[in-house]
């Protein structure tokens, strides 16, 4: 039986490619876009690369909590069961924008969303004791977690000026495999919880990105660390 994955922000970058090698592989997958307008051309362009694959197509702006709800019922109307779920949409700007919700846009996108999307599909994935993937950026390294700060007004336009400056590549979705000095200390912390850190940049990497969360979904040691730059 093919295993089946919802995978957001799967309309560029490496959540397409994923959704592609998956779907090589026989995954059901969910293919997730903002809007229909969006997502259409790359379902059909998905199909044309693989058309034995199984791809369906579900849409949300998961800026909006409301719309993220949405998203879980558009897939729980065609599946019972979730074997993966794969929260990658993210985004990273270059001024402040707030959310339907009244959010700091990024806040609500990187990090609610996750939350939500995950809580209203759990009994999915507890169907099949799945498993559950969120792409992170690796400026949160950079940053201090402030509760009372979350709408990030007081230091959003420091922040900018300094990503500017740094130059590096602002790919909203990395996160790193083979940590050193501080990173191991928290990579054994999350080992123990039962999360396991993995990553790569999308340029060239991506043929080996289904290879990369297949390792992790089937229990195998993750140590890939596939980087080549913005």
């Amino acid at each position: 039986m093919s295993k089946t994955i919802l995978i957001t922000g799967a309309s560029t970058g490496i959540g397409k490619a994923g959704a592609l090698e998956l779907g090589r592989r026989g995954w059901k997958v969910f293919v997730h876009a903002r809007s229909e307008a969006r997502g259409n051309p790359v379902l059909a362009e998905l199909k044309q690369a693989a058309p034995n694959a199984d791809f369906s197509l579900v849409t949300g702006d998961v800026s909006s909590m409301a719309e993220v709800k949405s998203l879980a019922e558009q897939v729980k109307a065609q599946t019972k069961t979730l074997d993966v779920l794969w929260n990658n949409a993210g985004l990273m700007l270059n001024e402040r924008k707030v959310s339907v919700d009244g959010w700091e846009m990024t806040m609500a996108i990187n990090h609610l969303a996750p939350f939500v999307l995950t809580r209203e599909l759990l009994p999915l994935i507890e169907q099949t004791q799945g498993r559950i993937i969120t792409t992170s950026s690796r400026r949160t390294h950079d940053g201090h977690f402030q509760l009372g700060r979350l709408d990030g007004r007081e230091k959003y336009i420091q922040i900018i000026q300094s990503l500017q400056q740094e130059q590096t590549c602002q790919h909203p979705v990395h996160t790193r495999t083979g940590p050193s000095g501080w990173r191991q200390r928290n990579y054994r912390t999350l080992l123990s919880s039962g999360i396991r850190p993995l990553g790569f940049w999308p340029a060239n990497a991506r043929p080996a990105i289904a290879g990369v969360i297949l390792s992790a979904l089937d229990g195998s040691p993750v140590h890939h660390r596939l980087r080549s730059g913005c």
